[in-house]
């Protein structure tokens, strides 16, 4: 019998491996601050609504359900938001600074004690200046509550 050597592809494998940790790179912990900001979450699979976050860091939000304007129908726009679903998310900081960020779904969850019902975002492929606005508004919200 002849052996057959298997041949790996160390590309792929690569590419696979860093696509795992890049996935799991949302458990990193980075400071949440409960910090409410106006929100339009539009899932990829259609639908647009308006929310708040409960809290938000440099990396991720959590997007409460509790006070929502659904723009349309609520029943589709509740079943787009699923874990790996992924959205566009426009964040208005204040009057000078709105974010806009591609994030993924990667938690849902009804209301807690601590939380509100809603779903956590990890913030994809975020460009320089919108992490550094994010970090900045951390630094701010650190400074006014010590």
């Amino acid at each position: 019998m002849k052996s057959e050597k298997r041949s790996w592809n160390w590309q792929r494998v690569q590419s696979r491996i860093r696509d795992a940790l890049h996935r799991l790179s949302w458990l990193r912990t980075s400071p949440r601050k409960t910090f409410r900001i106006r929100a339009v979450v539009r899932p990829v699979l259609g639908g647009e609504f308006r929310a708040e976050t409960h809290d938000i860091s440099a990396t991720g939000a959590f997007i409460s359900l509790e006070k929502v304007d659904w723009s349309n129908d609520e029943y589709r726009c509740r079943q787009n938001i699923k874990i790996g679903t992924r959205c566009m998310v426009r964040l208005m900081i204040d009057q000078f600074h709105v974010v806009h960020v591609n994030a993924e779904v990667v938690r849902a969850t009804g209301r807690t004690s601590t939380y509100p019902e809603g779903f956590a975002l990890r913030f994809i492929c975020l460009e320089p200046e919108e992490r550094r606005i994010l970090s900045e508004l951390n630094q701010r919200f650190e400074l006014t509550a010590a």
